[in-house]
């Protein structure tokens, strides 16, 4: 994702200096909150792209406080913003291979994301037809790369909101977009784009959906010639097959992909090595299976394997695979002894977010902070997003001060990264009583995205101390 959209919004937050009548401005009272971000959104220059995520915070908000004609009209201006805004050349990106790039716009991200928050808030209806906006924008797209991209995104969605039918017919649409591609490569977009349903299905417990999507998707895989890409589909395969439970089908599964890496790729020293490979990749599933026995019999696996490496095999790649791998599956004191004995900062920096999250899971907020510094110089941009997380989560446990000394490190041109701790800072103002303070902390920032962003936060703090 082009970073340029991260230092645009950084400009854009230090131009909103716009005034707002003073009327209301000392209210802590949810709707008078809401109009008041509304009002801040509004006067924002539509090239601004937080000004659609403001003003469906504000919908979401509309809608938990039971307000449903105001959420359905803030909806409304957060697509409308949406539709009318330039892309920048801003996109996802959801290549599987360096070689086979698969992209999706942002108009058609932001558009499925609101679909997806509505169709969470129950308003189903809303949902559909914001989807359908989606549907629309893919249409107008040029470039095959992207509608291929973008039908993969909203066929995702359509599972997510219980809609598997219109799934398989958007699956459809895909495989007719493809056009005159190379038969492995138009084959390897149509597998890709049949374990992206599969995962969704089985997240969404729908078993039996998963297990075709599954079953069609290793037919295609089957007709493709390069060792390579059927590696790439056979690892989502096990994947998916792991998030389904099928626990047959993925030691199969697990075992030919491990045999086409031994004969596409010499990278790594030995058969075990390689499996590390694998395993590191296919632990990133781990968190999504739901059938217990078999999340344990991956991390046994893993852990398996390890055992069994000599001394001599460890190269920085291998290292950098296992740590990764064992801060996936809550090996954390592990994964930081790995990472520790990796020497070289190349191969030892990418496992630093990997522990990083792990920390962050276990609530070893301290140590997560730490880790994040370390980052420094190698990703700034990396560790300011880690740093907000971090900043966030202490303000969700009610340790405030911690969070706003930790939110201090984040760099002011990373404003994006600022936003959800300041929010998590103000709800947990609301929560320890401090409401009228954190109101006249929001009327302090020279910032109106800054501003808007605390405000919400406030808004939320006093919806969830109702609940």
């Amino acid at each position: 994702m082009p970073m340029s959209s991260f230092v645009w919004g950084g400009v854009l937050a230090g131009l909103f200096t716009l005034g707002y009548s003073k009327a209301d401005q000392n209210e802590l009272d949810v709707p008078k909150l809401l109009k008041r971000v509304q009002h801040i959104a509004e006067n924002m220059p539509v090239e601004y792209w937080g000004k659609s995520d403001i003003m469906s915070r504000v919908g979401s908000l509309h809608l938990r406080a039971g307000e449903k004609a105001a959420g359905d009209a803030a909806f409304e201006q957060a697509i409308a913003v949406i539709l009318a805004a330039d892309d920048l050349g801003w996109y996802v990106d959801l290549s599987l291979d360096q070689d086979s790039p698969l992209r999706v716009p942002r108009k058609v991200v932001s558009l499925i994301e609101i679909a997806r928050l509505r169709s969470e808030l129950g308003d189903s209806t809303g949902a559909a037809a914001t989807l359908e906006k989606a549907v629309e924008q893919v249409g107008e797209l040029q470039d095959v790369i992207e509608k291929v991209g973008s039908l993969q995104e909203v066929a995702v969605a359509q599972v997510y909101m219980g809609d598997s039918q219109a799934a398989q017919s958007t699956v459809d649409r895909l495989f007719h977009s493809i056009g005159t591609m190379p038969p492995d490569r138009a084959a390897f977009y149509q597998a890709q784009a049949l374990f992206a349903v599969a995962k969704s299905q089985a997240q969404q417990k729908n078993l039996v959906s998963a297990r075709k999507s599954i079953q069609r998707a290793l037919e295609i895989v089957r007709r493709i010639d390069e060792g390579r890409l059927r590696y790439v589909l056979l690892t989502e395969s096990a994947k998916a097959l792991a998030m389904l439970g099928d626990q047959k089908t993925f030691e199969e599964v697990l075992e030919t992909a491990l045999e086409t890496r031994d004969a596409a790729d010499s990278t790594y020293e030995s058969k075990k090595a390689r499996e590390v490979h694998i395993l590191s990749e296919l632990s990133e599933v781990y968190g999504d299976v739901a059938n217990q026995d078999m999340a344990e019999q991956i991390r046994r696996r893993i852990l398996l394997v390890l055992g069994q490496i000599e001394d001599e095999e460890f190269s920085p790649g291998l290292l950098r695979d296992i740590s990764i791998a064992l801060a996936r599956v809550g090996k954390l004191n592990a994964a930081v002894q790995v990472a520790v004995a990796i020497e070289d900062e190349m191969y030892q920096t990418p496992t630093l977010p990997y522990i990083i999250e792990a920390q962050l899971r276990s609530g070893d907020l301290r140590c997560a902070l730490r880790w994040a510094a370390t980052l420094g110089e190698r990703d700034p941009t990396r560790r300011d997003e880690l740093i907000g997380r971090i900043a966030a989560a202490q303000a969700k446990t009610g340790d405030i001060e911690s969070a706003r000394r930790t939110l201090e490190a984040v760099s002011n041109q990373n404003t994006l990264f600022r936003l959800a701790p300041l929010r998590a800072i103000a709800a947990a103002r609301v929560r320890a009583g401090e409401g009228k303070e954190a109101l006249s902390w929001a009327n302090s920032f020279g910032s109106k995205v800054e501003e808007a962003h605390v405000l919400l936060g406030l808004a939320e703090g006093l919806l969830y101390s109702r609940a």
